[in-house]
């Protein structure tokens, strides 16, 4: 499955590896989901990773980012839509609430979780 990730879900993992948006990144490293993004939304995730209130050092941020190679919610959604993503998947789903008629679905980590059970 091809899916796109907010930021928040991203952070999220990375603080409580145990919820839902920590097993999201597993399943990434895992191969088991297809991660889509362009140049901003990893800029988006390097600026975010630095952020004192985050809390993440500098070579943690260039190793996320690095990985993810192999300030706003546009550039989430334009990749979704341009790339084909089967969901976008975020912690604030009613951001991208309007991508559901353009034939986007839009989960939470949990919902997609569920539905990766399902498959």
């Amino acid at each position: 499955m091809s899916i796109v990730l907010d930021t928040n879900v991203v952070v999220s993992g990375l603080h409580n590896p145990d919820g839902a948006p920590g097993r999201i990144l597993d399943c990434i490293l895992a191969g088991q989901l297809h991660l889509l993004y362009d140049d901003r939304i990893l800029a988006e995730y390097s600026d975010v990773l630095v952020r004192p209130k985050i809390g993440f050092s500098q070579d943690l941020a260039k190793a996320v980012t690095r990985y993810l190679r192999h300030p706003n919610d546009c550039p989430f959604a334009e990749v979704a839509r341009s790339k084909c993503a089967e969901a976008l998947v975020a912690g604030s789903q009613e951001h991208f609430a309007r991508l559901e008629a353009h034939g986007i679905r839009v989960l939470s980590p949990s919902a997609l979780l569920d539905l990766l059970r399902q498959e």
